[in-house]
Order: C-alpha cells, then sequence, then structure tokens
C-alpha cells in the first residue's frame, strides 16, 4: 500500500504552513504559546548547538506529541511512532515510541522507513489519523483562544503568505485531510 501522490502533496502543504504557525507561536510576542497549550521545551543545550529546540506534549496517556521546526513525531506506546517531515510528508515509522533525548536535526532521529508490511500499515493507519486529528485540535484551541486575527498575522509573516491556506479553515482542512486518508485505505 501507499499513499497517493496528491494525498502526500496536501499533507505537504498543509504540515509546511502548520510547522511555519508553530514557530511563529513559539515566538510570540505575548509569551510562547506552545507552553500555555502544555508543552515542554526542550532547548538546545547551547547557542553554538545546530538545529531545533524539541517540544513535547502528551494528548492522551499513551500518546506524545514531539514538534521541532523540521517536522512531529507522533507516538503511542505499543505502536511505535510516525514521523513526519515538514518538507516532504512521506509519513515513516520508527520502532520504539521512545525518542532518545537531544535531538535538534532530522538526521539526529532513530531509524525511520517507509511503512511495508500490513503491520506497518496498519501502525500508519491508526498514528497518521490520530496526529491530524490532534493537530486540528490544536488549531481550533488557537482560534478559539487567540482569534482569527492573530491566526491571519501568523500567516502574513509567511514568506508563502500568497500560498497559504486560510487560516479559518485549518482546523477543518486537518480533518478533510483524515476523512480523505480514510477513503484511501478502504480502497486499498
Amino acid at each position: 500500500m501507499h499513499l497517493p501522490t496528491k494525498l502526500l502533496n496536501q499533507g505537504t502543504k498543509l504540515l509546511n504552513q502548520q510547522c511555519w504557525a508553530w514557530g511563529y507561536d513559539v515566538r510570540r510576542p505575548a509569551g510562547n504559546l506552545l507552553l500555555d497549550y502544555g508543552f515542554a521545551r526542550q532547548a538546545r543545550p547551547s547557542a553554538e548547538t545546530r538545529g531545533s529546540s524539541a517540544y513535547h506534549f502528551s494528548p492522551a496517556h499513551d500518546a506524545r506529541v514531539t514538534l521541532w521546526t523540521f517536522g512531529v513525531v507522533y507516538a503511542v506506546a505499543g505502536q511505535g511512532a510516525l514521523y513526519l517531515n515538514r518538507f516532504v510528508f512521506d509519513p515513516r515509522l520508527l520502532a520504539s515510541h521512545e525518542l532518545p533525548p537531544n535531538i535538534w536535526l532530522p538526521e539526529q532521529l532513530p531509524p525511520h522507513a517507509r511503512p511495508q508490511t500490513p503491520a506497518d500499515w496498519e501502525r500508519t493507519t491508526a498514528m497518521l489519523p490520530a496526529a491530524c486529528r490532534w493537530i486540528a485540535s490544536y488549531e481550533q484551541w488557537v482560534l478559539d483562544t487567540q482569534g482569527l486575527a492573530y491566526r491571519q498575522e501568523t500567516i502574513a509573516a509567511w514568506s508563502r503568505a500568497k500560498m497559504a491556506l486560510p487560516p479559518a479553515e485549518l482546523p477543518a482542512r486537518w480533518l478533510a485531510f483524515v476523512e480523505a486518508l480514510a477513503a484511501t485505505t478502504s480502497d486499498e
């Protein structure tokens, strides 16, 4: 099984914009919005250390989200973890739901690969929609607590603003992506 190119391209557009938005949330003049949401920040040890700080959040007792500027890992105890690269939406599985400490760059992630076996695809089709639903819920929280004007400001500050998806639609776009995933995987 594989995900259609159209869906992968849609995921890339969504995640690239989402990572920009998370970065903007970190730099928010009123304070780091990810911390307000409940994330824990794992800062790089020094300014000389290349890469991105990591942000960790547990949306459920058995799940954990880790964000960097380069992507996101959605991990579930007993299922492993799913890595989504910001610039190339091509879901990759990690063997364990436990990430090693001190990951600042994508090349520091543990080995990860495209799903190959039916068991791999079962894990992917469980974790990927859950990750996307969580992102949708985060975006809805931002709209509810910060207002649409804040997210419009977020996108206006992005160099790709002219190609961006409308901020008011982001939660619905993530949920529509989940529906498209479900339709694709049920066709297999």
